[in-house]
């Protein structure tokens, strides 16, 4: 693992966004939000101006409605506020440090261990929480296409580990389909994450 430096809240709100957009899973509240406030998801997400504070502003609200982002609901209950976050690149021999978030179906799929590369022996058709893997093995197809996907999100954990924020199918893919090039992460750290209720 690779330190490149700093990050801010609104690199991390931006990475959120650029990687649910197009989710099953968020991708339509977000996209009704956006029409609903009259807002073109190309100029506010797609292709931000990060220098915009007032967009800058749009995109934790839209965080916000959607995961909870400055809540402490949803995604972020418990979530400290006293966060440093920072740039880095993942190799493949780091992706034994990924976990996942302490939440179904990921334990399911994990053997109870939480372990990416776990989690990545499972996919297979007809094993544990095959919703999930179902979206895995289709990412896979996509890497193997060239896709490009944002940077996974996360929190440090013990002993080194990232505990994943945002990203979960994609980081398993990695492991199934590894990239030729590092991946990005985004990792926060706290003396209080431990009190985030999916740590």
């Amino acid at each position: 693992m690779t330190d490149l430096g700093p990050a801010n809240e609104d690199d991390v709100v931006l990475a959120f966004l650029q990687a649910e957009i197009d989710s099953a899973r968020f991708g339509s509240r977000y996209a009704t939000i956006l029409a609903d406030s009259g807002l073109d998801r190309h100029l506010v997400i797609d292709h931000p101006d990060r220098n915009s504070q007032r967009d800058n502003s749009i995109r934790v609200d839209l965080l916000k409605h959607v995961c909870g982002y400055g809540t402490g609901q949803a995604l972020f209950t418990g979530f400290p506020a006293n966060v440093a976050w920072r740039h880095v690149s993942l190799e493949q021999r780091d992706f034994s440090k990924l976990r996942y978030a302490k939440c179904e179906p990921w334990i399911e799929l994990s053997g109870g261990t939480r372990l990416v590369t776990e989690g990545a022996r499972n996919v297979a058709p007809g094993g544990p929480a095959e919703d999930a893997a179902v979206n895995i093995r289709a990412v896979v197809a996509d890497l193997k296409r060239g896709t490009r996907y944002p940077e996974l999100i996360g929190v440090e954990g013990q002993n080194g580990d990232i505990i994943l924020m945002e990203g979960h199918t994609r980081a398993t893919a990695y492991v199934l389909s590894p990239p030729p090039e590092p991946i990005g992460c985004i990792v926060g750290s706290s003396p209080t994450m431990t009190s985030w209720v999916f740590y």
